[in-house]
């Protein structure tokens, strides 16, 4: 009988999270609009490095090892079916309809996860409804490492383990110096693991490294905190803007949203059990990855057709954007990634809702 690992609040936070992701893209012509989406990324970057970790970890307890090649074989068939559909239907449109803003070395770039490095180096992705996926090639690079070193780690005594991810933070810290110093624009820092503050706290709670003192914290004060301390971001310079700020956000950023992540795993209040974990909100979440995935091309689809329509109420605009992108992940979930996901029990050890 297969373990099961499963944290129902984290679903529902991942829709919430997505909502920000959301209204940021939504408005970002808007000079005075919400910027703060970016916070949501960070925040799916600790659950996913949290999850893996954890779900290596059992793994590894039970077995005595870890799969590598099951690991992977998960991996490609949570997140490749989806995102090579999405690239192919995108790049379809972009030959056919858009080509003037069509570029196939940025393509090669989403095709082999390199896209953030393109990213860093020059801009966002050109292509149409692709600049987001900066993000899923992070993802594979640090994911990539995760059966190698979980395992390793998982030997180690626990003050070994805290003074090697100091050291890691310390030196994305340096290399976020150096960047600012070097006057690299915007988005350098931000889509480079030199920004993987969330990665690495995910890391650490996966290992298990934080259990005992996230289990005596109150939740609901605890979340109080964590909204607190992200209060912060409201007062300081955008992460665009070159300065030193830049150097201290993304630990900022880690550090509330471990707070957030502590109040919705541990001991979870019932109003935030009501909050986050309800059915609906917990499908929601389930199906975020294809929420995320789509919303730059529902957002434009839903705009161009108000406009033909003459009707102008960002509101509205805003509102059926939502809901186009949540139908349309239903469909994809339901009618295209499941079919995809139920191999993933040959690969499975622990059971869970994973990323």
């Amino acid at each position: 009988m297969q373990k099961k690992i499963y944290f129902p609040c984290l679903d529902g936070f991942r829709f919430y999270a997505f909502i920000l992701v959301l209204l940021q893209h939504f408005q970002a012509s808007n000079p005075n609009g919400f910027h703060q989406g970016w916070l949501s990324i960070e925040f799916f970057f600790l659950i996913s490095a949290f999850l893996l970790t954890r779900l290596l970890r059992e793994e590894y307890y039970n077995n005595n090892k870890v799969h590598a090649g099951f690991y992977f074989a998960r991996r490609v068939l949570r997140i490749w079916p989806l995102y090579f559909f999405y690239l192919i239907v995108i790049s379809i449109y972009a030959i056919s309809v858009a080509y003037q803003y069509f570029s196939a070395p940025r393509l090669l770039g989403n095709i082999f996860f390199y896209d953030n490095i393109l990213a860093a180096t020059s801009e966002y992705n050109t292509n149409p409804f692709t600049y987001h996926l900066w993000h899923i090639s992070m993802e594979e690079q640090y994911y990539l490492f995760l059966p190698f070193t979980v395992p390793w780690l998982l030997r180690q005594p626990k003050k070994k383990v805290l003074i090697i991810f100091s050291i890691l933070l310390l030196l994305m810290v340096a290399l976020r110096i150096w960047s600012v110093m070097n006057n690299k624009h915007h988005p350098f820092i931000y889509v480079l693991p030199i920004s993987g503050d969330c990665f690495l706290v995910g890391m650490l709670f996966g290992l298990g490294i934080f259990d005992k003192m996230a289990a005596k914290m109150n939740s609901l004060l605890t979340f109080g905190a964590g909204l607190l301390l992200l209060s912060v971001f409201y007062f300081v310079p955008s992460r665009s803007q070159v300065g030193y700020h830049q150097v201290y956000i993304y630990s900022i950023a880690a550090l509330a949203l471990s707070f957030l992540f502590i109040s919705i795993t541990t001991n979870t209040h019932r109003i935030l059990l009501f909050l986050f974990s309800n059915r609906p909100i917990r499908y929601l979440g389930k199906i975020s990855f294809g929420l995320y995935v789509y919303h730059l091309a529902c957002i434009y689809g839903v705009e161009k057709l108000l406009n033909k329509l003459d009707i102008h109420n960002d509101a509205y605009a805003l509102l059926l954007s939502a809901v186009t992108t949540v139908i349309l992940s239903i469909l994809s979930y339901e009618f295209f990634e499941k079919f995809f996901l139920r191999y993933k029990k040959r690969f499975t050890f622990i059971t869970n809702r994973e990323p």
